[in-house]
């Protein structure tokens, strides 16, 4: 970095370096630089995103993962942001992480598995029982989808 400071990707390596050794507030001081110096670069915004998840900074990991995801759709990218926004209890934003995630890649996983999840706690409170039998046998369908492709 020192040797070439308008060099993106090195940067980028400094600051995963960084998350790698637990150091995320250092990272984030990275990533915002790469993030300047080449801010079409899917990658960069997906590691911030990650980066700022692990700083408790929900709304910027949104906002970075949602850039990196206009920029190059990416199924991993979308099941980081339907995890957090289930455990941050915004159900049906998660679904829709998981749903785009599965669109991409029907095979992924991680979205079936988080899917599944994201149904075990319905937005809106238990519901009729019409809809439990329904979220019952969707579980089924996506744990069993899951199993599958990753016994």
């Amino acid at each position: 970095v020192r040797l070439s400071p308008q060099d993106a990707k090195a940067h980028l390596g400094v600051a995963d370096c960084n998350m790698r050794l637990g150091r995320p507030e250092e990272a984030e001081a990275s990533y915002a630089v790469s993030r300047k110096l080449r801010p079409e670069h899917a990658l960069t915004w997906a590691s911030s995103g990650n980066c700022a998840e692990e700083r408790g900074e929900y709304e910027a990991a949104e906002t970075h993962w949602k850039r990196s995801l206009q920029l190059a759709p990416d199924d991993g990218v979308y099941c980081n942001l339907g995890s957090m926004l289930r455990r941050l209890n915004r159900m049906r934003e998660s679904r829709d992480a998981y749903a785009a995630a599965l669109a991409l890649n029907p095979r992924s996983v991680d979205a079936h598995i988080g899917m599944g999840k994201a149904y075990t706690a319905p937005a809106g409170g238990a519901g009729s029982e019409a809809q439990r039998r329904h979220y019952a046998a969707f579980l089924a369908r996506t744990y069993g989808e899951a199993l599958k492709l990753s016994p």
